[in-house]
């Protein structure tokens, strides 16, 4: 399984020459993520990361709540927050 950190440019790579700007978006969209998760508060940050994989392996709602503590609507809540604040910020990109 591969993480989005673990993901390089000849992933992309298919059959022949991929297309140079095919290329830049992908890496412009993988870089506007990985900026953007990062402005997300630590807990915010652990349930993003834990419910979609990201250098981690996923991981269900109650299980995101199970290991942190939290009621599995808290940890609904909070992915909810986290994800209007990535549309936010990368909306502004």
């Amino acid at each position: 399984m591969k993480y989005l950190n673990d993901i390089r440019q000849d992933d992309f790579i298919r059959s022949g020459d991929p297309a140079t700007d095919e290329l830049v978006l992908t890496q412009e969209v993988k870089e506007a993520l990985l900026d953007s998760i990062a402005l997300l508060n630590s807990r915010e940050l652990t349930i993003i990361s834990a419910l979609y994989g990201i250098n981690c392996a996923a991981m269900t709602m109650q299980e995101c709540a199970d290991e942190m503590g939290l009621k599995r609507e808290r940890v609904r809540q909070i992915r909810n927050k986290a994800l209007r604040k990535l549309r936010k910020i990368i909306r502004q990109y």
